[in-house]
């Protein structure tokens, strides 16, 4: 078990803040991380969490997942040099999040379990969500300002009562994949609201304000 409160950590010039490997337990509470690499790495962490996290001005992602359990609330990723949060795979809980401003996506998914609830993910230079695989959850949210709002190739995604808006490209991307949206607005965004090909859809769209 690794217990770290009250830290600040500047000027990493490359390598990475915090790395955490091996089925270790990490908690991580009221830590600002500025640096020039990599914020926080864990692999295969076993039931670790986050709150009150902040990570600034990083070169890399802010926080690399694989594998795992991680469950974050009550941070700040802003400004990475490419996303705010990579999944490889594993189980990630965010809530009450707030990402803006990375170079790449805001949350890049490759495979795993991720839950988005009551977070911003915003102003990021590619998509707020990309998830190529496995399973993305996002309720209580906003995605706006982004490029798309959601790319998704494959899997799962649910969204519920959250807000697409004002993304520079789609509103959501979606290529084989199953799609659940129910109690949101997808509206202003340039292109369209739904882009998709080879996918499933449950929409509901009596509780929702769609762009035509």
């Amino acid at each position: 078990m690794v217990y770290i409160e009250s830290l600040n950590v500047d000027g990493v010039t490359n390598g990475t803040a915090i790395s955490l490997n091996d089925r270790s337990t990490l908690s991580l509470k009221h830590v600002q991380l500025s640096n020039k690499g990599t914020g926080l790495a864990s692999n295969n962490p076993k039931a670790s969490s986050i709150v009150d996290l902040s990570i600034f001005n990083d070169n890399d992602d802010a926080i690399q997942l694989v594998d795992g359990a991680v469950a974050g609330s009550n941070s700040t990723l802003h400004a990475s040099g490419r996303s705010g949060v990579i999944v490889k795979s594993g189980r990630l809980s965010l809530v009450n999040i707030t990402i803006s401003g990375s170079q790449l996506r805001g949350i890049y998914i490759e495979d795993g379990r991720v839950t988005i609830e009551g977070s911003s993910v915003s102003n990021n230079r590619l998509a707020a969500v990309n998830s190529l695989d496995g399973t993305t959850l996002i309720s209580n949210s906003t995605l706006s300002g982004n490029r798309d709002g959601i790319a998704k190739d494959g899997g799962t995604i649910s969204l519920g009562n959250s807000t697409l808006a004002f993304n520079t490209a789609d509103g959501m991307r979606v290529y084989g994949a199953k799609v659940s949206i129910f109690s949101s607005v997808v509206s202003n965004n340039t292109a369209r609201a739904i882009r998709q090909l080879y996918s499933i859809f449950r929409i509901d769209r009596d509780n929702g304000a769609w762009q035509q």
